[in-house]
């Protein structure tokens, strides 16, 4: 399985940034909240969603990332430079390690690609089945990770407005914070 961690440490196409978290246990949302300011990329990176062309990092692009206590997914909602969100990657995990300063998941491969109208898709079977097929993950965790990825299309089809309110939420607290802390700068 695949380690990955809020602050995107490994994740060389970002040249420069600011990183904030925070873990947080309210009625909207229970676990860690983080916020990518991307000061510069490499280069930016337009992947296809739901066969759309979106370009998902770019200089003063945010990545909002929420990582629940207690769940088998995270997710990460991407921002342009004028706050509009691009999509939500949610992606589907064998776990979920919320730690203040360290926090990470373990990737079970599989990903659900969500645009802001809704439309969502499946992505990364062929990853999964890789996985499978190379002894890093047994049947059951392969059988787990296409349970757990309907349940969150489920989530999706079902409470879009839920996920919508607890990325707002997140985005509110952070953004708030972080102005706070650059306010004298």
């Amino acid at each position: 399985m695949k380690i990955k961690y809020t602050d995107k440490r490994n994740w060389r196409r970002i040249t420069e940034k600011d990183y904030i978290e925070r873990a947080i246990n309210d009625d909207i949302f229970s676990g860690i909240i983080a916020m990518i300011y991307v000061k510069k990329v490499r280069e930016p990176l337009t992947l296809t969603i739901v066969n759309q062309q979106v370009k998902v990092i770019d200089d003063h692009y945010k990545w909002l990332q929420l990582v629940p206590n207690d769940h088998f997914y995270s997710m990460t909602v991407m921002f342009d430079n004028h706050d509009r969100i691009l999509q939500y990657y949610i992606d589907i995990n064998y776990e979920n390690i919320p730690e203040l300063g360290n926090c990470r998941t373990h990737d079970l491969y599989l990903d659900v690609l969500v645009l802001p109208d809704g439309q969502f898709e499946l992505v990364d079977e062929e990853d999964l089945q890789r996985a499978l097929d190379e002894g890093l993950i047994s049947q059951q965790d392969f059988n787990t990770a296409y349970e757990k990825a309907n349940h969150i299309m489920d989530y999706v089809r079902n409470s879009f407005n839920e996920i919508k309110s607890q990325v707002n939420h997140a985005k509110m607290i952070l953004d708030h914070e972080f102005q706070m802390n650059n306010k004298y700068k």
